[in-house]
């Protein structure tokens, strides 16, 4: 067996942050409990929101974590950012959300109850003012203080329009695709409620993030799978957008649409039940799938497979994490709104209030994601 070890503290911010950080808590303490937990078995996670009310509901609709969040770890403030980036970064009038006191009071803190603390993973959203304002500020901290090999996020784009998400969005991403090593990339659709958004992409990343033996044939030290999963699919700087699918089995994979184009690089994920058998991609198998990606020419070996036969997650799966330039789809609407936005001046009061010069900040965040999406479309 491995002697599982949780490397990265996961930090919750802003109610989607909060609530997509409990759910993936919730799936990880049925299957693998001890990647989450300290010995007295409190979670490794850090839950901040402007709001006390998010966090205190987190709690209750939760029954898992009942018991297993200290008080220390949760830091709310008395009012909501007001779904604008720049108050969120700000903290405005708040010293509780001070990024700099939240690195060195609380993440630092839960990080040192790690056996090895190598990283942070920020959930949040990229829409609100507290998950991309307050994220925006926390990433640069933990950058700064903490000195860590792995800074990664896992972010939810709004799917519906509201005035200001495009700005947030824009400013939120121009930034942290610069900090980041790895950054998980999920949208919100029209279709699918909250919950069931929460639930797909908590099931993503247990799937994505437990322990997988093959990775740990020589040793039994298992809880790096994040590291290891940027080293694979990060391998251009600045370039760190990942994109996930699961399934069953290949053939329900390979039915998944749209299709990725022109990926960089991939890991597939195989796992099966505990006491089952799992056994290695068949050739035709691996082809497939290579084919379903389209990969670039210039990497002969696009894709990584992890095998994991102690999968106490329910039935096997087959879970894929990319790094394609099919993102630059969801990058091209919030360049293009934001954009129309600029130029008429519409709702730059809203951030003038907490940021110097916000049609400058904007423009340059605007130029910065530009060269974002042009450095995805210069990989094909």
């Amino acid at each position: 067996p491995l002697t599982r070890v949780m490397s990265t503290v996961l930090v919750c911010i802003g109610q989607c942050g909060n609530q997509l950080g409990a759910e993936y808590l919730s799936h990880q303490l049925a299957v693998e409990p001890s990647v989450v937990s300290d010995a007295l078995g409190n979670v490794r996670a850090v839950f901040v929101d402007s709001e006390r009310k998010v966090v205190q509901s987190m709690c209750r609709k939760y029954p898992a974590l009942r018991g297993r969040v200290p008080d220390a770890n949760c830091v709310t403030a008395r009012q909501g950012r007001g779904n604008n980036w720049a108050y969120g970064y700000s903290a405005s009038g708040d010293e509780a959300l001070c990024a700099e006191r939240l690195v060195d009071d609380c993440i630092r803190r839960v990080g040192e109850q790690c056996d090895y603390f190598s990283g942070v993973l920020l959930a949040h959203s990229l829409a609100g003012g507290t998950g991309s304002g307050l994220g925006t500020r926390l990433a640069e901290c933990v950058r700064d203080s903490l000195g860590l090999q792995l800074l990664a996020h896992c972010c939810v784009l709004a799917d519906r329009d509201t005035p200001l998400q495009n700005y947030n969005s824009l400013l939120a991403l121009s930034r942290l695709a610069g900090l980041a090593d790895c950054m998980l990339l999920y949208r919100n659709s029209s279709e699918a409620s909250p919950a069931q958004v929460n639930e797909s992409v908590a099931s993503h990343l247990s799937r994505l993030l437990s322990p997988c033996r093959s990775l740990y044939k020589s040793c039994r030290l298992g809880g790096n799978e994040l590291a290891e999963l940027t080293r694979s699919c990060c391998p251009l700087p600045g370039l760190s957008l990942l994109r996930t699918a699961s399934a069953n089995d290949l053939p329900s994979l390979l039915r998944c649409r749209p299709r990725p184009a022109s990926t960089v690089a991939a890991v597939a994920v195989l796992r099966s039940p505990s006491g089952s058998k799992i056994r290695a991609p068949k050739s035709a198998d691996c082809d497939a799938l290579k084919a379903y990606l389209r990969p670039v020419a210039y990497n002969a070996f696009p894709v990584d497979y992890w095998m994991d036969s102690g999968w106490g997650g329910g039935g096997s799966s087959l879970t894929l994490a990319y790094n394609s330039v099919s993102v630059v789809d969801w990058l091209v609407p919030i360049a293009t709104k934001s954009a129309a936005q600029l130029s008429a001046g519409a709702y730059l009061h809203h951030y003038e209030r907490y940021l110097p010069d916000a049609r400058e900040a904007l423009r340059l965040a605007s130029v910065q994601f530009e060269d974002l999406i042009a450095g995805y479309r210069s990989m094909r």
